[in-house]
């Protein structure tokens, strides 16, 4: 019990006096001007010179600066947590700037040996709005401190987001792809070389998209087009399968592994079984500022369909990436009609 309100009285100790380079920098700023207004006021409103007038301002300031300090440690916090600023805070101000009076006349005593002639209400007014606007500044700059350290944490929380996401694919997508070689392996094709380093292309691709945001989407093809050839061939007798993209710029890029997914289900809905027969039409058209792609495949069990659609991995993560990098700039509709199951997806990049 000791050493923990030890700790706790060391702790406070040093809050109290912890500062930061902006810290210095404001108090920097109130001890100049706060020594230079006061100094010049008393040289032109009383007989002292100017050594005098220099020691009065700095004495004084750092008492200011005493107080402030107090406030911002002590008092706002207290006020600010308990929301009781209204009620207690402009009250408690008003006592700082009644002893921001008192400690400064009792200096000024000390200093010259004689009291001042000055209005006393006045001067704990001058005193309480002194001390409001040196501790505004320091409330100023942990507002910007906080909102800067809310815009770290929220960029680092995105990124943790995206790359949770992008792990969570890998997996999902690299078990249907062995499916496939392993259902060519099975039957001890001579093709079984060449899907081998499709794969690899795909694992390659995967490896590369994990550590960047952004792919060309020529890149993007390329990985579709090769996970498509695995998929014909697991699918060779039973299969209608088109994918027909076309474009007017080389230069524009996507969000990597977006649309594998939609491809993916629609092999997943369109073969419930080796011998189940697959139609797909996959289309991407895409302009410098906009990609459109569409996938549409036959189905099986309207029920399973339902139910995929909403507990899918692959769906619900290739959703939340898009609300993560195109936030109101994409368009996904996803319709089931008869045995068809049609998706529909427009970004704007």
């Amino acid at each position: 019990m000791k050493n923990t309100i030890k700790q706790k009285l060391k702790n406070l100790i040093h809050d109290y006096f912890k500062f930061n380079k902006f810290d210095l920098l404001i108090w920097g700023v109130i001890l100049f001007f706060g020594t230079t207004m006061i100094s010049l006021s008393y040289a032109f409103s009383s007989e002292l010179d100017v050594l005098h007038s220099t020691v009065l301002g700095i004495g004084i300031t750092l008492i200011m600066c005493f107080i402030v300090h107090f406030n911002n440690k002590v008092i706002v916090p207290v006020f600010f947590k308990k929301k009781l600023i209204v009620l207690f805070y402009i009250p408690s101000l008003l006592v700082l700037g009644w002893l921001f009076y008192v400690l400064s006349g009792f200096f000024y005593d000390a200093f010259l040996g004689e009291a001042e002639e000055i209005d006393d209400f006045g001067a704990m007014i001058q005193g309480t709005v002194n001390i409001l606007c040196c501790s505004s500044l320091f409330f100023m700059k942990d507002t910007i401190v906080y909102k800067n350290k809310n815009e770290v944490l929220a960029k680092e929380k995105f990124e943790a987001e995206l790359q949770l996401l992008k792990t969570s694919i890998n997996p999902h997508f690299l078990f249907n792809t062995l499916n496939s070689l392993y259902a060519l392996a099975i039957k001890k094709s001579d093709e079984t070389p060449y899907y081998i380093t499709k794969l690899s292309d795909i694992l390659r691709y995967v490896l590369f998209s994990q550590n960047i945001d952004f792919v060309p989407l020529k890149k993007e093809i390329e990985f579709i087009e090769s996970y498509i050839d695995i998929q014909k061939l697991r699918h060779k007798d039973t299969s209608t399968i088109k994918f027909h993209y076309e474009g007017k710029s080389n230069e524009i890029t996507i969000l990597p592994m977006v649309f594998i997914y939609f491809i993916e289900n629609a092999f997943k809905h369109g073969a419930r079984s080796q011998d189940d027969k697959i139609d797909i039409t996959c289309y991407l058209i895409y302009t410098e500022d906009r990609i459109k792609f569409s996938c549409e495949n036959n189905t099986g069990s309207h029920d399973d369909i339902e139910h995929e659609k909403s507990t899918g991995i692959g769906l619900s993560n290739v959703k939340k990436r898009l609300d993560l990098i195109y936030p109101e700039k994409h368009f996904l509709k996803i319709d089931t009609k008869g045995n068809k199951y049609k998706v529909l997806l427009d970004i704007l990049v």
